[in-house]
């Protein structure tokens, strides 16, 4: 269980990083009235990204070594 929930944890950080304006689409779309997210929204979404990713890893370091 805990290595599914990693996994989608890495999933999730691999979605943002790759494609910030679909996560933006499945996320926060629904708020606006057809605008489109600005370059600093997708970079901060980006960097959530990598922070999601690199805690998926350290999570699957720390389960490894326990």
């Amino acid at each position: 269980m805990a290595y599914f929930c990693c996994l989608l944890l890495a999933i999730v950080g691999l979605l943002m990083i790759l494609k910030p304006a679909l996560y933006w689409d499945l996320t926060e779309s629904w708020k606006s009235n057809g605008t489109q997210p600005s370059s600093e929204y997708l970079d901060n979404i980006r960097i959530k990204g990598y922070m999601f990713a690199g805690f998926a890893v350290l999570l699957v370091l720390i389960l490894l070594l326990s």
